[in-house]
């Protein structure tokens, strides 16, 4: 057995490590389980940079108009792209990462490979929903910086809204809770007709308790609940209910939804709910008592580079193999009246 020498994947190739092959099939990976179990950046306005650490968005003011013009009289002209945002990378990246002594299990072995990939991008998409979710709250929180539908100015912008009822606590009471969201939609619509603003195409993001309150609503709870008939699921797909939902044995997914007005009412437990007070400072903001997030896609930025970064390298000091897999990505408010925030106190 003296002249046996142990292999490794990719082992001997010239000009070429043994992880040459694995990396990039490893961030194609964890890019795939990044995109599965994002939420919020699919449902904002999101870009990617090939080079470079900003993208600039346009600003389209508020377009002038008169039912009446004289003759003589000179029109001043308004509205159209006359400025733009730029929206950069953060400074520094998110990073998943995770230490083994067996790399061979990582290269050929895809049981093992997969679940770890599954894991890193469900870190990095976990991270990246908290800070939408944050941006999407500093927009409903950004004051009306000139009057509404102010003509003249070219670069006016509404301020963002929260709507603040103990009635959102899915904890005191989840019919209530569920009602008072719908009861939010139903308000908050005809606020963005009474401004211009088209409400189709809004989306609504709630814990997964609330949710589920949602969905159940008018499901019987006790015998009288069913008596001449009652306990029909308000969105459980019956027509008496106006066919909202689907029928209750149904299993849902991670990308489950509910459609509401034709708004869009989806769950995540990555909403975030806390002070945030560390980090990158563009995220920090008071998150506390959120029950809820009603926007448009306007309403924030997204960008990130493309793919993801993967380094892998032998640490001999631990006889161990380090992996990180790296993000950059960025973002910023761009429409704040898009944004509402559903509070508890």
């Amino acid at each position: 057995m003296d002249n046996v020498t142990p292999n490794r994947f990719n082992q001997g190739v010239a000009g070429s490590s043994p992880y040459d092959i694995l990396l990039p099939t490893w961030a194609g990976e964890v890019l795939t389980s990044y995109d599965y179990f994002n939420v919020f950046e699919t449902m904002v306005s999101q870009r990617s940079i090939v080079s470079g650490r900003e993208l600039e968005f346009p600003v389209v003011g508020k377009i002038a108009g008169q039912e009446v013009w004289d003759a003589g009289e000179a029109l001043e002209g308004g509205g159209g792209p006359t400025n733009s945002f730029k929206i950069s990378l953060d400074d520094r990246p998110m990073v998943s990462h995770f230490e083994l002594d067996k790399i061979d299990l990582l290269v050929s072995q895809f049981e093992y490979r997969g679940e770890m990939a599954r894991q890193c991008g469900q870190i990095l998409a976990r991270m990246r929903d908290s800070q939408i979710g944050a941006l999407l709250v500093k927009a409903a929180a950004t004051a009306q910086s000139q009057a509404v539908l102010d003509d003249s100015g070219l670069d006016s912008r509404m301020g963002g809204s929260v709507i603040t009822d103990s009635a959102f606590d899915v904890a005191t009471d989840s019919e209530a809770a569920a009602l008072r969201v719908l009861k939010a939609i139903e308000d908050t619509r005809v606020s963005w007709e009474n401004l211009d603003i088209d409400p189709n195409g809004s989306t609504v993001i709630v814990a997964p308790e609330l949710f589920h309150a949602i969905r159940r609503l008018g499901v019987a709870e006790t015998a009288t609940d069913l008596a001449a008939g009652a306990g029909r699921p308000m969105f459980g797909g019956v027509a008496e209910a106006g066919g909202l939902g689907a029928g209750l044995t149904k299993g849902y997914r991670l990308d489950e939804s509910l459609v509401y007005m034709d708004t869009k009412i989806v769950k995540s437990n990555n909403m975030p709910t806390d002070n945030r007070t560390s980090g990158d400072a563009n995220y920090q903001v008071d998150c506390s008592g959120t029950a809820g997030l009603m926007f448009k896609p306007e309403a924030v930025a997204s960008i990130r580079k493309l793919g993801v970064e993967t380094t892998i390298w032998d640490d001999p000091r631990r006889n161990t193999t380090f992996v990180a897999s790296q993000m950059f990505s960025g973002g910023g408010v761009m429409r704040p009246e898009l944004a509402i925030q559903f509070k508890t106190s």
